[in-house]
């Protein structure tokens, strides 16, 4: 009956699709019925389909339609029939229902949340049952679990007929152990060892610590030893797809262009908990460089370089790249950015610059050809900020080098980002053109993501140089004065008293040693000027292990901004300081500043500053001047009469790695030179250089250098400073190691200057982010190695770093 019925429907379409070809009109569809279903569902059902009664019948609809009705997963399967009915067609669909799901159960589910699973699967009560749909739903659970690491998860299901039409459906879940990679391996590889190829790869951190040079690898590996308790490591299928895909790219930047990557084993252990995945690689033959060949096309201006040829001379001069040389992608991408470096300069931001790469492989050869679109010069139109929900524009824009209708100059959009990256006010910054209103014209869109710029800490710590100490300290780096809150919302969610670009620091430390408690309120921009205020009030006490010395006092400056660079500060302060509990037969130096005092200061002080500093905080290039002069007494009155000068400057440098895994280079040296005026015959004891501890020069105790009387430290009048360290990542921006070399030495004078010795010490240590900290935990690790019988050693610093 049922071949009879089909051969009847394939002749009538047939008669249907002859007339239409004869140029007859398709009849009309008189009736359309839907079998196996009930009354009160056909209209619903009518609503789906795209035949209509009293409209021309069409083949190819009626298709549609039949995939329409599929796709409402309520049916197992659905039939057609076309028959002639009065002056037109009937259609005919036989329906067959699925049953309901009137309960679903998951068994065996452990590690992946319900929610999760509901989300990604169709088999929920309510909806309709077929074993495909539940086939679908396995495959997207197995996936979930796959990308969580169990990788050896298996699903089966049961099905319960509850009634004609309703079901109880029981996924079986067996989830297995989850997969750790313990390690990974390559074969085959004879250029490049593991150790140069696996820290790229995504699906272990195992190898992390090899971006560090293999000398300092010992410190990275027992800290990846000591995380790795709170690191897994999950075998996931897609990230081994990603890794077979990294090698591959590694590869190709060092000129293996026909390299091969293949997964060649999983070696699970005995119970399936742990797995070593091994990679084989076919490195292929190793490129060099062919010719350089340059196509520009367009009539740039850059500087003296006004035509192709001194352009083209020009840019093989920037080029690290030399014929001859084996490829290196890394080198090529510098290249590439130097060339577009020379446009951006010149205002030619809208130019092409564009790499092709032919390859002779009888020769292992590899031409390069730079295709240079040289478009037009732009100038710079309107300059919008986004996203600065809580900084004011004003406080953005006052650190921007260029400005609207100036040509496009790219050196002074890379000065403004690392300015604005220097306050530390945004988590993301951008700067995006689009095309202005005027034509030649180019738009500057600054995008930035707002970062936490207050913090509010309450709790204990720590510090090898101070002892214990509580901490109780708000500081917002992006205070606002004038933002008062519209509700207590605002005071709460830290969107009140924000956005104006001032400091605003209040620090309780009590503490056994040393308490310190202090106020600070700084304006870079008084009134939108380039006048620098800033007012401190601070009360402090220390045991200097020989007396205690207290201070109480505030500060008033004003500065000015010269250049954005560059800064002239004048402070007046004024302090009383007591200083008692004396040891027992006391230094002169000691006794003349016992008991209460006054200090009254006169300090101007100089700053340049051209840091570099990333999304993490990170100084990694450029450098910082300063030099001071404090005046003492005499016209301020006071107790004491002196002048005091201080210098110092850091300079950074970025040697290698990318974004996340920089390794810098930091030179560090200050000196200094105090002297008596006045009626004052010395220098008060409290107001000397000394250098010992972990701000200072590490493998010595806090102030344990210089000359000693009775036990006490008496300081220098004169100091010479000197550090150099060596940066590196351990593990990405979180834990990053130091090497360090410390050199100082104090004197009373000149001439005892020139004869002293320079103390010298080494050592290493870590830097920890601490997300909500105001500065990282920093462990230092120091040993001297020149030094006198008096000095006091101390091998272990450690420091919070509450500065700001």
């Amino acid at each position: 009956m049922l071949k009879k019925q089909i051969l009847f429907n394939l002749c009538f379409l047939s008669y249907i699709f002859l007339s239409f070809l004869q140029g007859a009109e398709p009849p009309k569809v008189r009736k359309i019925v839907f079998i196996g279903i009930s009354n009160r569902d056909t209209m619903e059902l009518m609503d789906k389909i795209r035949l209509s009664i009293n409209e021309p019948f069409s083949d190819y609809l009626l298709s549609e339609d039949i995939r329409s009705l599929y796709k409402l997963r309520r049916f197992a399967y659905v039939r057609s029939k076309v028959s002639s009915y009065e002056d037109g067609v009937k259609v005919e669909f036989i329906l067959k229902e699925n049953p309901r799901l009137e309960k679903v159960i998951l068994s065996g589910r452990k590690s992946i949340e319900l929610s999760k699973i509901v989300k990604a699967i169709y088999s929920k009560k309510g909806n309709y049952y077929h074993p495909a749909f539940v086939n679908q739903d396995i495959a997207a659970i197995l996936k979930l679990y796959h990308e969580e690491g169990f990788y050896l998860a298996e699903i089966r299901y049961r099905v319960r007929r509850i009634s004609s039409k309703a079901v109880e459906l029981v996924l079986l879940i067996r989830e297995g152990p989850k997969v750790q990679i313990y390690h990974v391996h390559l074969v085959g590889n004879q250029k490049f060892s593991e150790s140069q190829i696996l820290p790229y790869i995504k699906s272990s951190y195992r190898y992390s610590y090899v971006h560090s040079p293999w000398y300092f690898r010992p410190f990275s590996y027992l800290a990846f030893l000591l995380f790795s308790w709170f690191q897994d490591f999950p075998y996931v299928e897609s990230k081994i797809q990603q890794d077979m895909e990294i090698i591959r790219l590694f590869y190709r930047s060092k000129g293996y262009f026909d390299v091969q990557v293949m997964l060649e084993d999983l070696r699970f252990d005995y119970y399936k908990e742990t797995v070593d995945v091994v990679f084989r690689v076919r490195e292929g033959k190793q490129y060099n460089v062919g010719k350089f060949l340059f196509h520009l096309k367009g009539n740039a201006k850059l500087g003296k370089y006004q035509d192709s040829k001194s352009k083209e001379k020009y840019f093989r001069s920037l080029l690290t790249l030399k014929e001859g040389m084996p490829f290196s992608g890394e080198k090529l991408q510098n290249d590439l950015k130097s060339i577009q470096k020379v446009y951006r300069r010149y205002a030619y931001v809208l130019a092409k610059v564009n790499i092709d790469l032919k390859f002779y492989k009888d020769k292992n050869q590899v031409d390069l050809l730079f295709q240079i679109q040289e478009k037009e010069k732009v100038r710079l139109g309107k300059i919008r900020i986004e996203g600065n929900t809580r900084t004011r524009d004003s406080v953005i824009r006052r650190y921007l080098t260029f400005f609207p209708g100036e040509w496009f100059n790219g050196d002074k959009v890379d000065e403004s980002r690392y300015k604005i990256n220097n306050l530390r006010y945004f988590e993301k910054l951008d700067f995006e053109l689009e095309p202005g209103t005027v034509k030649g014209t180019q738009d500057m869109i600054i995008k930035v993501k707002e970062g936490r710029t207050g913090s509010f800490i309450i709790g204990g710590a720590i510090a090898s140089d101070f002892g214990f100490f509580g901490n109780f300290q708000f500081l917002q780096r992006n205070f606002d004065i004038t933002d008062f809150p519209k509700s207590w919302s605002d005071f709460i969610s830290g969107n009140a008293f924000v956005g104006g670009g001032q400091t605003l620091s209040i620090s309780l430390q009590p503490g056994i040693d040393r308490s310190n408690y202090n106020i600070l309120f700084r304006e870079p921009f008084l009134f939108g000027t380039p006048i620098i205020f800033s007012i401190n009030g601070f009360f402090f006490n220390r045991d200097q292990l020989d007396y205690v010395e207290e201070r109480l006092g505030g500060s008033i400056t004003f500065g000015y901004r010269l250049t954005p660079d560059l800064t002239i500060e004048t402070t007046l302060e004024h302090q009383r300081i007591n200083i008692f509990d004396l040891p027992l037969n006391p230094p002169q130096d000691l006794l003349d500043v016992k008991g209460n005092s006054t200090l009254n200061t006169l300090t101007f002080a100089v700053t340049f500053n051209k840091l570099k500093v990333d999304r993490y905080f990170t100084s990694y290039g450029g450098y910082r001047i300063t030099g001071s002069y404090e005046y003492a007494g005499n016209f301020l009155q006071g107790s004491y009469h002196y002048s005091k000068a201080l210098g110092e400057g850091r300079i950074y440098f970025w040697l290698f790695g990318d974004e996340d895994w920089k390794n810098i280079l930091m030179l560090r040296a200050s000196a200094g030179w105090a002297e008596p005026n006045g009626s004052s015959k010395s220098i008060p004891i409290f107001q000397r250089f000394f250098l010992g501890g972990v701000r200072s020069m590490r493998g010595f105790e806090y102030r344990g250098i210089g000359p000693i009387i009775n036990s006490v430290r008496l300081g220098g009048n004169l100091m010479l400073f000197g550090s150099a360290e060596f940066q590196f990542p351990l593990l990405s921006t979180f834990l990053r190691g130091v090497l360090f070399l410390d050199a100082g030495k104090l004197a009373q004078d000149i001439h005892d200057l020139r004869k002293a010795d320079f103390k010298l010490s080494y050592g290493f240590g870590f830097a920890i982010r601490i997300p909500l900290f105001p500065a990282p935990v920093r462990l230092f690790f120091g040993f001297p190695f020149k030094k006198t019988s008096t000095d006091e050693r101390q091998t272990f610093h450690f420091d919070l770093g509450f500065n700001f």
